[in-house]
């Protein structure tokens, strides 16, 4: 069996998902099967260091960053929600933060608000994240409401950027006076007890 994911339209709505199956003629017949027209299938390679990087990985502050930027920008652009996802969804290279787009797309797809999608993954997206989202659909604003999301994502990463940054010197200070420290009690302290 081989995995596959599929691109496909159903109601004016783009959706993506996976799919075991033996050949792409499989898969075309599994997606007419759910009242689908085929937008695209490709073989999804298997890679052993997967599910270890997975286990491993979260997702960085500077992906969100950007992944949030571009949404809105798309979004701007005319594009629907679900179709500016599955372009994300495609786009991104941590598998940790793929698996929750396509998630989140099929959530979207089985009539889910985007919000209550985001809502299924709170190791990624934070409270206020999920919130001003909420707001934002029931605004109508939702692009500008990812634009502010985005931009106190990026002051507090800068700020926490900084704050270690900070914190450098002064641990290399201390990491200093310990190893001094053991080492005058391992050989200093002994001569001059031994004298």
């Amino acid at each position: 069996m081989k995995t596959f994911t599929y691109t496909a339209l159903k109601d004016g709505n783009e959706y993506t998902k996976t799919l075991e199956a033996d050949n792409k003629a499989e898969v075309y017949a599994h997606i007419s099967g759910e009242g689908g027209t085929v937008v695209s299938v490709t073989e999804t390679k298997k890679n052993p260091f997967k599910n270890f990087m997975a286990l491993l990985g979260g997702v960085k502050m500077t992906e969100k960053i950007i992944l949030t930027r571009t949404l809105a920008a798309m979004l701007r652009a005319g594009l629907t929600v679900s179709r500016a996802l599955s372009v994300l969804e495609r786009q991104s290279k941590n598998p940790t933060l793929k698996k929750a787009l396509a998630r989140i797309i099929e959530d979207i797809s089985a009539g889910n608000t985007f919000h209550e999608a985001l809502a299924k993954h709170p190791k990624i997206f934070s409270d206020i994240f999920i919130f001003m989202v909420k707001a934002g659909e029931e605004s109508g604003t939702l692009a500008e409401s990812l634009l502010v999301v985005e931009r106190q994502m990026e002051r507090s990463h800068t700020l926490a950027t900084k704050l270690r940054g900070a914190m450098i010197y002064p641990s290399i200070i201390l990491f200093a006076i310990v190893v001094i420290t053991i080492l005058l009690l391992m050989f200093v302290v002994p001569t001059l007890t031994g004298t």
